[in-house]
């Protein structure tokens, strides 16, 4: 499985952004085939 997390908030040190490296260490996990990617929509400028 793949997934895809979405945050948009301006603030590397949010709530927002802990969430989703919290996240995406869950679903990454050794020896689970599991990945992940982190769009961050402010750093992308959208």
């Amino acid at each position: 499985m793949h997934a895809l997390i979405v945050v948009a908030h301006p603030d590397q040190g949010s709530l927002t952004h802990s969430v989703a490296r919290h996240l995406a260490e869950g679903i990454a996990q050794p020896g689970d085939g599991h990945s992940f990617e982190i769009a961050d929509l402010s750093a992308e400028g959208f």
